[in-house]
């Protein structure tokens, strides 16, 4: 090999980072014109069409206020989804979702039908990924209502005391704002769902929660820290007036969970008395679920390990919804998990005859079912 072949095959470091931030910077140009796009669209509708979104204004702000200031009335955008890009709704403060109905099937589930279950969920964009509401969440939670008596029924205790019913536990991996879990908790009876997430999420979690769920259907996790959440904090937004019912049909908790700690040391010591680590032991769940929790910001088997150290037994079932953006990332979550699993299905909106009971029809959000818990001998 000459020297001259050796310099021509050398990749310059420098080069590759400039060739990346030109890479950015074409995609935060795609960004504007998309949004730009968007905009144009929305005040088309607006003019046309009385359907669009209905933007309805919290207490104490008022029509030049910012766009992140209002309330994105969520029934409105299903009324006439024509777009489903990821940032579509940064910029609202809060997502306004009504009420949120139960059903067994995609075929007689009324979403006419009354009831009290309203939710009102706030998102934040300044923390990040977890703070804001996606498709898969809501498309996660709409389906779990929708089939709530096969899944319920495959996991359900036998041995519930006489006279009574026991409880079918759920978590909720990587909740964010709490948009699946709230929903899934708002719309099934007989369950209990912990939402959790990293410590910097729980504010906006907790708030969530408290927005919308009476305080007898509030439980403190005896493995969690506890919390006390003061609507006032969110000075003009406080949302109680929009929230007439915080009516649900299950429980809801809350602790904070880090899955280093999941699948860490587990005879690591610690003298924090609120540790996960020291008691996660004792967390399993019937039925685990996470919305678009598959990214390259976490680590993919590190969820797959979490995910088999929660679920209870044999008789667990897992959803994990997602909006596939790096097919490696997600055939190494898919892969990690089916050793785990027995049985390994994805669902996928796109497909002719699509499974997914929601009304959000975006085309690349798919929901991975895992069954049969893989127990080590």
């Amino acid at each position: 090999t000459t020297v001259d072949e050796d310099e021509d095959s050398h990749v310059d470091p420098a080069d590759v980072m400039l060739q990346r931030g030109a890479f950015l910077r074409k995609l935060r140009d795609l960004e504007r014109e998309d949004e730009l796009a968007r905009q144009q669209e929305q005040e088309s509708d607006g003019a046309d069409d009385s359907g669009g979104n209905q933007l309805t204004l919290p207490q104490g702000v008022n029509d030049t206020s910012p766009v992140s200031d209002f309330i994105l009335d969520y029934n409105s955008y299903l009324s006439h989804q024509t777009f489903y890009d990821d940032l579509k709704h940064v910029d609202y403060k809060f997502i306004d979702y009504g009420e949120i109905q139960n059903g067994t099937t995609k075929k007689d589930h009324n979403f006419d039908a009354p009831s009290r279950n309203t939710l009102v969920v706030e998102q934040d964009k300044s923390l990040g990924k977890g703070g804001l509401c996606w498709d898969a969440a809501f498309c996660l939670g709409e389906h779990l209502v929708a089939t709530q008596n096969e899944w319920i029924s495959l996991v359900a205790k036998k041995d519930a005391p006489e006279g009574g019913e026991s409880m079918v536990s759920v978590i909720e991996l990587g909740s964010g704002t709490g948009l699946c879990g709230l929903m899934v908790a708002k719309g099934c009876a007989g369950i209990c769902v912990s939402l959790t997430d990293l410590p910097s999420l729980m504010p906006i979690l907790n708030r969530n929660i408290c927005r919308n769920f009476q305080k007898n259907k509030i439980v403190l996790h005896k493995n969690g820290p506890t919390f006390e959440t003061k609507l006032a904090t969110d000075k003009e937004y406080t949302l109680q007036s929009l929230v007439h019912e915080k009516s649900s049909n299950g429980n809801v908790s809350s602790f904070s969970l880090d899955w280093d700690d999941v699948v860490g040391d587990a005879s690591a010591s610690s003298t924090d008395e609120h540790s996960v680590t020291d008691t996660i032991a004792e967390l399993s769940f019937d039925v685990v679920i996470g919305a678009d929790v598959v990214a390259t910001l976490y680590d993919p088997v590190a969820l797959a390990k979490t995910i088999h150290q929660v679920a209870k037994d044999e008789r667990s079932v897992v959803y994990i919804s997602f909006k596939e953006r790096l097919s490696s990332i997600h055939r190494s979550f898919e892969q990690a998990l089916g050793e785990l699993f027995d049985s390994i299905e994805i669902i996928l909106a796109s497909s002719q005859n699509s499974e997914i009971h929601s009304r959000n029809r975006n085309p690349d959000v798919g929901i991975l079912i895992a069954r049969g818990k893989k127990i080590k001998g």
